[in-house]
């Protein structure tokens, strides 16, 4: 093997992985191979850590990363970050450098009989990490590609940027999960020549399901990137290897291509007959099915590879194998899926997004607008391209619900859910596909719609005990820690600002001026002095707030006085030394104590009707219910019973419908958000032709700004609530949707008050929606207008904060509430309401993940208001997260009492 810094594709081989990585491996392997790969050279794993003993960031770099709890988020990435800086500032050896010049120089030239002429050409950067694509260990894919690099300083500093990509967060954390050694893992470089594909794709040489009879190829037209982003669906085409003969073939809607372009790829739009044309000719994908087989063949091994067409010729950009335990892994989690599927003998029709979950059978009714509704008989499977609040009543009748367009909080999504009604979405062409009367059976868990009548059971989940037998000594021990309390950290005291006495009398004069120059140098020492003290001043209220976060849960266990009388019955004995039948009453009382300090889990509730089915689960109250469904309930637009003269009529509906759920949630809160519906829906009502026309109604007229340019609709809703008040009912509470400003809630009270409502704790409390970013950014302006809780809508605020439309089922893909921007959101307004003792929750589609909800719960939320499907799940959730809180913070306890 060859001991150098640079190394070209055909001076190594499988064999190079510790010198070149597993991605120079495989391209030296391939090129010895005779494959056709696009020529290049790598900067080996040796250049590398020579890199780093010369320049002495070493020993600083192992310190920094074998200290990291990977478990902490923040700290992991705060410590990548800083080491991926550190790699980048610092400087290359010039003798490197030039090897790397020249290297990438000498790729661009190309001989014609004697003469040698150069042009410097487009390359890709790409990382090689010298544990990368081995059997036992998938690197892939978790450090840094630079495209379209030209230039020999733009070359060199995209070789850095891959040496720092060995430290991304998600890098850190997998080698230290699976014990790779900081200082023995190392990183190769490959600057291989830039294909520019016509058409371009990644090729499985045996099913990722485990099936190795057959070769998967997927294809696009243009860049790879495409695909390997998820962007554009591609061609799928399914080959059977031993025969070569081609099985299958699903052909893709391609609306745009990439292309190289400069600096970046560009996006070019696609021709609509162009766009659905077949990628490859079926000669194409033989082609590139015999070349995958004959490189799966050489290597002995399933392989994933990817590919590219240029100029006619089929080109292999890279190759790693499937990895046997990958391959298990899918197969295993396959098994029962296909199993179960093959076992039903039942014919798909439709493959859509699963959006509500359940099993409806049912004769199909296609009902292209609302104007159409009437269709819809009780127990229907209405299929549509998309609802809106329209076509409520109507979809109460329908057994499931199916629709060409949208995404998971799309309206016909958030409504079935909370009706309990199964629901698919964005099945593209499923009022094409279908038929009226047709009957099918869908499917909500998977997307799937079965053609006829289909048996299909459901395994039951099966959930992770709240209190585990090792966990019962633990959490008694934080209760008795938090009985005793522990005395905070101390800030550090700030120095005392040194001061020089003047000296009396003309001779004192020079020796005054001296002075004054040694106590300027001084000054100086002592101001770094200052800046490190106010550093760890800074350093020190951070650590307080957060330990004063993680305690909290704690002192509210300490503060009930059952958990007295745990420690007290059974403080004494250890688990494993009580009898079964103390253990358990144990650990229930545990349970209890929990469920008494957690946050509180409401539920949502669209329509007076689900009161009944909400109230069943269980949950602490309505964190969510909706004006629009029940004052819409009798046809007539809420702005046109105004226009009638007959505002008896709208007060009645309000009352009615709020006084339902009140009933069935006595002496629990229930938060009713008055009107928001944007003036696109409800067309179908009566009354509701007279809505005006806008531009973009989702960012319109609506919410309290509506409400407040038409006093007399919150009015009424304001009159209902003042009847219920004087009915005798006190769990209410008013929340004003869409606000941006403090003077909006100021409006709302005086108008309240006029009514005579007036706030009061435990009565009658007011909040707001926070779903705009202006909420977000006005939290402090908002509390001190005096607000009693805070409710979070993410379906609006991910919406507006990363200006995606998720109705629009297109960019789906980046819909998402966990992105860092929503979740920074989320936990400044929870840090500002907790200052000020307002109560905070979530209402929004959010609510009913998992992943967020512990997110929330680690933030120090008070309620979470969920779909009634998921309020039994998010009550789990949500004790397994407080649990693992307590349980932290002794042993946060523990470790801070043995340093």
């Amino acid at each position: 093997m060859p001991d150098k810094n640079i190394v070209l594709f055909a001076e190594v081989d499988k064999t190079s992985i510790p010198l070149v990585g597993g991605k120079g491996a495989n391209l030296g392997e391939m090129t010895n191979a005779n494959f056709p790969v696009p020529g290049g050279f790598i900067v080996t794993a040796k250049a590398y850590f020579a890199f780093l003993e010369e320049t002495g960031i070493k020993a600083k770099i192992v310190q920094k990363i074998d200290a990291i709890n990977v478990e902490n988020t923040e700290e992991l990435k705060k410590v990548s970050e800083e080491v991926r800086a550190l790699v980048q500032k610092t400087k290359m050896n010039e003798a490197l450098k030039n090897e790397i010049m020249v290297a990438y120089t000498k790729l661009g030239e190309s001989r014609l009989a004697w003469l040698t002429s150069t042009e410097l050409p487009y390359v890709a950067v790409r990382s090689s990490a010298t544990a990368e694509d081995l059997p036992e260990a998938s690197f892939a894919g978790q450090q840094e590609t630079y495209l379209n690099i030209m230039g020999k300083e733009a070359v060199v500093r995209a070789v850095k940027q891959c040496w720092s990509s060995l430290f991304t967060a998600r890098a850190v954390y997998y080698r230290k999960k699976q014990g790779f050694s900081t200082e023995k893992v190392g990183i190769a470089v490959v600057v291989q020549k830039m294909v520019n594909s016509e058409v371009s794709g990644i090729m499985f040489t045996a099913e990722p399901t485990g099936d190795t009879s057959k070769i998967i190829i997927e294809a696009v037209f243009g860049l790879g990137e495409a695909i390997v982003s998820g962007s554009v669906t591609p061609d799928t085409y399914i080959v059977d290897k031993g025969r070569m003969k081609l099985l299958d073939k699903k052909t893709g809607r391609q609306e745009w291509k990439l292309i190289r372009g400069g600096k970046a790829n560009r996006k070019i739009m696609l021709p609509e007959g162009k766009g659905r044309k077949q990628k490859l000719s079926d000669r194409q994908i033989i082609e590139v099915a015999a070349l995958g087989k004959q490189i799966e063949e050489h290597y002995g091994a399933p392989q994933d590879i990817e590919w590219g067409i240029e100029e006619s010729s089929v080109l292999i950009l890279q190759s790693r194998a499937i990895t046997t335990l990958g391959l298990k892994d899918k197969v295993e989690k396959e098994r029962g899926r296909r199993e179960a599927l093959e076992a039903l003998d039942a014919k798909v029709l439709i493959d859509g997004l699963a959006a509500s979950p359940g099993i409806a059978t049912g004769k199909v009714k296609i009902v292209p607008t609302a104007s159409h509704i009437e269709k819809i008989k009780e127990g229907d499977i209405l299929v549509t391209k998309m609802t809106n609040p329209d076509w409520v009543p109507v979809m109460k009748k329908a057994a499931g619900i199916i629709t060409d367009e949208g995404g998971t909080t799309c309206h016909a999504a958030i409504v079935s859910r909370e009706l309990g009604i199964p629901c698919i979405v964005g099945a593209s062409d499923a009022t094409r596909k279908l038929h009226d009367n047709q009957v099918v059976t869908l499917n909500g868990y998977n997307g799937f719609v079965y053609e006829g009548q289909v048996e299909i059971k459901v395994e039951k989940k099966t959930e992770e005990k709240i209190i585990h037998l090792e966990d019962v000594d633990r959490l008694e021990d934080a209760i008795k820690i938090e009985i005793k309390k522990q005395p905070k950290i101390q800030k550090p005291a700030r120095l005392k600002p040194m001061v020089c006495e003047p000296k009396p009398g003309l001779m004192g004069i020079a020796t005054l001026i001296k002075d004054e120059r040694k106590m300027k140098e001084k000054i100086k020492e002592q101001m770094a002095e200052l800046l490190a003290v106010e550093k760890e001043r800074e350093d020190a209220e951070k650590a307080l707030e957060a330990e004063e976060r993680d305690e909290e849960e704690s002192e509210k266990l300490a503060e009930q006085p059952e958990a007295k009388e745990v420690v007290k019955e059974f403080g004494e004995k250890k688990a494993e030394e009580m009898g079964e039948s103390d253990y358990e009453k144990e650990s229930i009382e545990l349970k209890e104590l929990l469920e008494k300090i957690s946050a509180k889990v409401k539920v949502n509730v669209a329509l007076p009707e689900a009161a009944e089915k909400a109230a069943a689960t269980g949950a602490d109250g309505v964190g969510l219910l909706r004006a629009e469904h029940m004052i819409t309930a009798a046809g007539v637009h809420p702005a046109e019973y105004l226009r009638m003269g007959r505002r008896d009529m709208l007060i009645r509906a309000v009352r009615d419908g709020i006084e339902a759920v009140l009933k069935q949630f006595n002496g629990k809160p229930v938060w009713y958000r008055t009107f928001d519906a944007r003036t696109d829906e409800y067309r179908n009502l009566k009354g509701g032709e007279k809505e005006p026309g806008e531009e973009n109604p989702m960012i319109g007229w609506h919410g309290i700004r509506r409400d407040l340019d038409e006093p007399e609709l919150l009015r009424a809703q304001f009159i209902a609530i003042k009847q219920l008040l004087d009915k005798g009912y006190t769990n209410i509470g008013i929340m004003l949707p869409f606000v941006i400003s403090e003077q909006e809630v100021r409006k709302a009270k005086e108008m309240a008050k006029e009514i005579g409502l007036e706030r009061e704790k435990g009565k009658l409390e007011f909040g707001v929606m926070v779903e705009t970013p202006a909420s977000v950014w006005v939290i402090d302006e908002l509390i001190a207008e005096g607000i009693d809780f805070i409710s979070f809508g993410t379906n609006d605020l991910t919406q507006l904060t990363l200006g995606i439309d998720r109705n629009n089922e297109r960019i789906q893909k980046g819909f998402s509430e966990m992105h860092p921007a929503i979740l920074r959101s989320l936990k400044r307004v929870i840090d500002k309401c907790k200052a000020a003792g307002v109560t905070t929750s979530i209402c929004g589609q959010a609510a009913s993940d998992p992943e967020m909800v512990s997110k929330l719960i680690r933030y120090g939320i008070d309620s979470l208001s969920a779909n009634i499907d998921a309020v039994e799940h998010i009550k789990h959730v949500v004790l397994v997260e407080e649990k693992k809180m307590i349980l932290e913070g002794l042993k946060g306890k523990e470790k801070h009492g043995k340093d």
